[in-house]
């Protein structure tokens, strides 16, 4: 095998014209260059190799970590939903007034069940003897964003009178 190196000088003389440098080194620098170079890729590689396996492994580490400690927030967090839904009266509607979330202790404390409950509005649980008013004020001031404070007369699905006050 016949390797030639090129070089062009041009800045030891006039720029206009240019030097090109032709050579063909000694086949034993040749082979020592060769030599030389394959030594360092090894070692090299050898040295990406024996960094990258251990960091690998401690970064793969985090995730799993991370992972697992989600997990048990998630669990934990799921435990104070359910509580607070065991124990609470909460109905959630959209704009339009129909019922989009309803807590089980409000199922319980109504008698109604979620199907009966969800899609509909409030008005399967209004006191007929409730001045419209009350009603029209309460939307007024949800829909603007503030908050409202007041009584309501209810019946559960039995009848029995009950009443909440959002304070």
């Amino acid at each position: 095998m016949i390797r030639c190196f090129a070089k062009k000088i041009g800045f030891a003389i006039d720029e206009k014209e240019e030097i090109i440098f032709v050579y063909e080194p000694k086949p034993e620098y040749t082979q020592r260059m060769l030599s030389t170079e394959t030594h360092e890729v090894i070692i090299i590689s050898l040295l990406v190799l024996l960094f990258s396996i251990p960091i690998a492994f401690l970064l793969s580490l985090l995730p799993s970590r991370l992972s697992e400690k989600l997990l048990l927030s998630t669990a934990n967090l799921q435990r104070q939903l359910d509580v607070i839904d065991e124990n609470t009266l909460i109905s959630e509607t959209d704009l339009d007034g129909k019922i989009t979330y309803i807590s089980s202790k409000f199922l319980d404390f109504t008698g109604y069940s979620k199907d009966e409950m969800i899609g509909k509005t409030h008005a399967m649980l209004r006191d007929p003897d409730t001045h419209e008013r009350l009603y029209v004020d309460m939307w007024q001031n949800i829909t603007k964003g503030n908050a409202w404070t007041g009584v309501f007369k209810n019946f559960t699905k039995d009848k029995k009178r009950f009443t909440l006050k959002r304070p």
